[in-house]
């Protein structure tokens, strides 16, 4: 039963927040202030909001109030429009498992208690409080209703419900009462949240949250907040600020250094997903696009310090850009990573047929092809199969510079590590580290299992059906000089593959043809392309 009131007064909360339009002009009304002499001491949030005056403003004439008004008839009982204001108060747990909750309704005009919550009137006795009858809830944890005065009710769990009387009959001072401004009547919508009494079970969650390394100055953030406040005006000149305050200025200027220097972090983040240098037209306009939006934002969200409050205000013009701004992103964006996606996956199939090519060019020379390194007369590796193909992409002069009988680490083979050819830079990786990913599986029963090279015609499955080289993920990648590729393991054939994009790899037949492999793939068949001649009956992939 708690959990269906709490819903139905959201339900009304919300027709508050939302609403306004076509309305006659007898229902304009100037409200009075919340009263917020029910706040107890122990309070540590508090919601005060006026559906009346936002459902009655001719700026709002566009929204549904047939829906809104029939929507708060049915679950609350009453036309929201009738509502003056509501005030929300919440307490911390204390002598309870739940914590107090209550709103405080006041109507337009004079309404019978027994108009609300029609459809859970079974879950109510009638109880007596102050001398006065009213509704009960049945359960220990519900929400009881009492009615204070003919436009006055009193909606509260109990025993928060006598509480919330007995402070009204007797107010008292506390921290969050102080934090409401003068001027509150002014915002159709204000939050009020009072942080220092909820501090320790916040460091709690603070402290298990996953934050990344360059972010955990946040982790200080809720210590530097006391108050933090929320104000919206629904019309069409439409304004919101936040705010947030501490106990003292010092605090204050501490908080601003520690969430600039994270909008500043943030914003070099996400430009850094998009790097400017792409070959792609669109790629680098998006890149510009973003950039420019980025800083739009970053300047937007950089709160300013006054005193002990550290605040944001949008107005409506503001609002109306930054969300146009929003939309455009969320349909761009989407769009663009799909093309760009599939630009990278285009782009690695034509290295891989690159690479294909050069196998059979490199075959047609010497009658075999490469093997996975070349080695010493001790069986020591030396320089990769990328090493010894460059002749045959067009690299032959960066070839004639290795010295062949030397290890690609020794002092004069490492200096050409960093002339990296660009057909061995995958388009997925967004630093050039001179590492690359085309890699040969190696391993029991592939085609480079041993330390020579194979022959097209020791191919007895087909070449159709043998995999050369494959895509692997990031994390596999290879300085592209170094003898080193893909362990395989025919127990777990998927290892190293298939994350570096969604939903499947590149892999680079032994015909030359190139293929997209789902990462759902059976696993049997992943091994049958495995093997150059174990026999296996492949039936399409």
């Amino acid at each position: 039963m708690m959990i269906q009131l709490q819903k139905t007064m959201l339900t009304a909360v919300m027709i508050g927040l939302l609403a306004s339009p076509l309305f006659a002009e007898d229902k304009l009304a100037t409200p009075k202030e919340v009263d917020y002499s029910y706040i107890t001491a122990e309070t540590i949030f508090t919601l005060s909001l006026y559906p009346n005056r936002v459902l009655t403003n001719p700026d709002n004439k566009l929204y549904p109030l047939e829906i809104i008004s029939a929507a708060g008839i049915k679950e609350l009982g009453i036309d929201p429009v009738d509502i003056e204001s509501i005030l929300g108060v919440v307490e911390p747990p204390m002598n309870s498992p739940m914590p107090g909750i209550g709103f405080i309704l006041k109507t337009t005009k004079a309404i019978s208690i027994n108009q609300f919550l029609p459809n859970l009137k079974d879950q109510y006795t009638e109880g007596e409080l102050d001398g006065k009858s009213y509704r009960k809830a049945a359960v220990p944890m519900g929400v009881s209703i009492y009615q204070q005065d003919e436009k006055t009710f009193v909606f509260a769990n109990e025993p928060f419900l006598e509480k919330l009387l007995k402070t009204k009959k007797e107010p008292v001072d506390c921290p969050l009462k102080k934090q409401i401004p003068e001027n509150a009547l002014q915002s159709d919508i204000m939050a009020t949240l009072y942080l220092d009494p909820v501090k320790p079970m916040l460091a709690g969650v603070v402290a298990m949250a996953p934050i990344p390394p360059e972010f955990e100055e946040l982790r200080i953030v809720p210590d530097l907040i006391s108050f933090i406040q929320i104000r919206l005006n629904l019309n069409s000149n439409f304004n919101a600020k936040l705010s947030l305050f501490s106990k003292d200025e010092e605090e204050t200027e501490m908080l601003e250094s520690v969430l600039n220097k994270a909008i500043a972090d943030i914003q070099k983040e996400f430009i850094g997903r998009m790097p400017a240098d792409r070959p792609e037209p669109v790629e680098r306009a998006m890149a510009q696009y973003m950039k420019r939006i980025s800083e739009y934002y970053a300047n937007a969200l950089r709160p300013i310090r006054k005193g002990k409050e550290l605040y944001l205000e949008g107005k409506g013009d503001t609002m109306s850009h930054a969300s146009t701004a929003g939309v455009l992103m969320a349909l761009l964006l989407p769009a663009v990573q799909q093309a760009r996606t599939a630009a990278r996956r285009t782009q690695s199939k034509n290295v891989l047929k690159q690479i294909g090519l050069a196998f059979h060019n490199y075959h047609d020379v010497y009658n075999i092809f490469p093997a996975r390194a070349s080695f010493d007369a001790n069986g020591k590796s030396l320089l990769s199969w990328r090493v010894h193909i460059l002749p045959f992409l067009d690299q032959k002069d960066l070839y004639d510079q290795f010295k062949l009988d030397e290890p690609w680490d020794s002092k004069h083979n490492k200096k050409l590590i960093f002339q990296m050819p660009m057909t061995y830079q995958n388009p997925n990786f967004q630093e050039k580290n001179y590492k690359t990913n085309f890699l040969l599986p190696v391993g029991k029963g592939t085609l480079f299992e041993g330390k020579e090279g194979l022959r097209i015609r020791a191919l007895t499955d087909g070449t159709s059906n043998t995999i050369i080289a494959v895509e692997a993920d990031e994390d596999q990648a290879v300085i592209w000089t170094k003898p080193e590729d893909l362990s395989y393991n025919p127990e777990k054939p998927m290892t190293g593959l298939g994350n570096l994009r969604p939903g499947g790899f590149n892999i680079l037949l032994a015909d030359g043809s190139v293929l997209f492999i789902s990462v759902d793939l059976n696993k049997d068949t992943i091994r049958s392309l495995m093997t150059f001649a174990g026999g296996e009956v492949i039936n399409g992939f």
